[in-house]
């Protein structure tokens, strides 16, 4: 099985960004051309693997202030639509399963009196980018438990185009498909999800039915 992450915890009213820095900069050069420094890792096929390269501190690290009710119950992974963070719990998960090179780069939380909040969180920034090259009809929106954008349903159709092809990709602990859109979506595979799962971290609600509603806080769709 491959799971697949989206998830937000926030809105405007229960928390502030300092600072919010959208799109996707490294060191000054524009997002247009942030891909073109991606490093071909393995190709497998028509699956590509790369290496994305680092992310500025100052895009990803961040001081996020919360509502006390927000706080309270801040899980170990939730996001902002444009960014994933983990809590240290769940990022010493991920490098203990995977070995692949992510970035962590710390955040500072605070409450909205300004008093530094002690446990640990990062945002995460997955390095490994899996793109496939090829299109396979047979699949919809309406198939899945979660919604797609058309650069997610292009991989999905590959993956479940025969064993082998989703056996190669299955291989990945974690990773994100290239492109711009995808920025607040991360796959797993059976063997992170479970460690996960095992050490209880929190955030990590899979979806029960067919295009599903996050209203529940659920998280995890299934590829």
């Amino acid at each position: 099985m491959i799971y697949r992450y989206r998830g937000s915890y926030y809105t405007a009213a229960d928390a502030w960004i300092i600072p919010d820095k959208p799109g996707c900069m490294l060191q000054g050069i524009e997002a247009r051309n942030y891909f073109q420094l991606f490093q071909k890792e393995i190709q497998d096929n028509e699956v590509s693997v790369f290496l994305a390269p680092k992310l500025p501190y100052w895009y990803v690290g961040i001081e996020m202030i919360f509502s006390p009710k927000r706080l309270d119950k801040l899980p170990d992974f939730f996001g902002d639509g444009d960014r994933v963070f983990v809590s240290q719990k769940a990022k010493e998960i991920i490098e203990k399963v995977d070995s692949f090179s992510h970035q962590f780069c710390p955040v500072i939380i605070k409450n909205k009196r300004g008093d530094k909040v002690v446990r640990k969180y990062f945002a995460l920034h997955v390095r490994r980018n899996v793109d496939v090259q090829v299109l396979v009809d047979g699949l919809n929106h309406d198939d899945l438990d979660f919604t797609s954008n058309e650069d997610e349903l292009s991989l999905i159709k590959y993956i479940n185009s025969s064993d082998e092809t989703r056996s190669r990709v299955e291989q990945y602990p974690l990773w994100q498909l290239s492109g711009r859109d995808n920025r607040d979506i991360i796959y797993m595979n059976q063997s992170i999800f479970d460690a996960f799962l095992s050490a209880s971290i929190s955030g990590l609600k899979e979806y029960t039915m067919l295009n599903g509603s996050s209203k529940n806080k659920e998280t995890i769709g299934h590829v």
